[in-house]
């Protein structure tokens, strides 16, 4: 690869890091920046690949997930823009491509992103107020901190794949700050996960006969997390929180009953469709019928995209449990992602899903890289 197209792969890979992560408080300062963002980075990077930088596998790829796209949009329930809205979480793939060749800038970008949103976050906390009116959540703080984010949830989704992607790569340091994100963002499934990641890269490497002052770091670094989960407790802004979270896997308790009770309700809506609806999904006509969302990405991609997109996002697993050397860990991180999907709708926006197919694809291409190699 040329200097010129290394840089080309720089900036469509920052910019598409850009476009997810800051496009909600560009569209707050400038409503139309957003679309003018994903307009100049989807620009550059079909720029990026028409240069031939793409092998045909990225290439057939984006062509196979256009045609996803125009079907659903046919297909739906609602008019086209309804139902291009319905199928968005295809679009994370395609943009996923963008940035597989220059996935360190991409991660660059995030990094700076989760930091500055941090801090936000944090503000938010102890005024007691949103730097910027949520999209979703309550218009005064119950203690559920965004940042520059849409809502709390994507907070949380972001969280989520950021620990379960970048954790390894960011090492003990970055323990703390993902565990304060979780749990400013208020979401029990976001602290429930990230407390296992992070438990996770604790207690893995003392199994298998580390050095003595690794095993003192990591119990080190856990006391700390305990006093300072006790702090959050004792706060007046937690209260709301803890009380959720105690009753995390209660099924009675009415958040859990509820969503559950629209995980039947839209399966039996799917239940219904005909077959064509059944392969490719009916964009919008759960969310119509059942007059609330899935509250689960796995059910959300069946009854939106059919089994094609169920397929599409499983398989990806399949394949990065593969891919990656350390199975013990990559299983487990999958399983949590997994588990995830299915409580809520992790790893269907642009904020989280763009993380985990910019990883898919460059953990795809250097394992094609490899096997080339091999061959010659």
């Amino acid at each position: 690869m040329s200097f010129a197209n290394y840089k080309l792969g720089v900036v469509v890979a920052t910019a598409v890091g850009l476009f997810s992560f800051f496009s909600y408080i560009l569209y707050q300062i400038y409503p139309g920046v957003k679309l003018l963002l994903f307009v100049l980075t989807f620009t550059l990077g079909v720029l990026y690949i028409s240069k031939g930088l793409a092998n045909k596998y990225l290439l057939t790829s984006i062509a196979s997930i256009c045609i996803l796209v125009l079907i659903g949009a046919i297909i739906g329930y609602g008019q086209v823009s309804s139902n291009l809205s319905s199928v968005s979480f295809y679009v994370p793939i395609v943009l996923g491509v963008f940035i597989c060749r220059s996935f360190d800038s991409f991660f660059n970008v995030a990094k700076v992103f989760f930091i500055i949103n941090l801090i936000a976050m944090l503000y938010e906390f102890y005024t007691f107020s949103f730097l910027f009116e949520p999209e979703v959540d309550l218009p005064h703080f119950v203690g559920r901190a965004k940042g520059l984010l849409a809502y709390s949830k994507e907070a949380a989704n972001f969280v989520i794949l950021f620990s379960i992607v970048f954790v390894k790569k960011l090492g003990m340091k970055w323990y703390l700050p993902i565990i304060a994100f979780a749990f400013l963002t208020g979401s029990r499934l976001a602290i429930l996960i990230c407390c296992a990641v992070i438990m996770f890269e604790i207690v893995y490497p003392m199994l298998f006969g580390v050095e003595k002052k690794t095993v003192v770091r990591n119990l080190s670094v856990f006391l700390l997390f305990v006093i300072l989960i006790i702090y959050y407790l004792s706060l007046e802004q937690s209260s709301l929180i803890v009380s959720r979270l105690y009753e995390s896997f209660n099924t009675e308790h009415s958040s859990n009953s509820e969503r559950i009770y629209f995980w039947v309700e839209h399966l039996n809506v799917y239940d219904q469709f005909a077959i064509l609806q059944l392969i490719f999904g009916y964009p919008g006509a759960s969310v119509k019928f059942v007059g609330n969302g899935a509250e689960s990405a796995w059910i959300n991609l069946i009854v939106d995209g059919g089994m094609v997109a169920f397929s599409v996002y499983s398989f990806s697993m399949l394949m990065i449990f593969f891919m990656v050397t350390n199975k013990v860990r990559v299983l487990f991180m999958l399983l949590l992602l997994s588990t995830a999907m299915q409580i809520a709708r992790v790893n269907l926006g642009f904020v989280d899903s763009t993380i985990y197919w910019g990883w898919f694809w460059s953990l795809l291409i250097t394992s094609l890289a490899k096997v080339r190699n091999v061959e010659k």
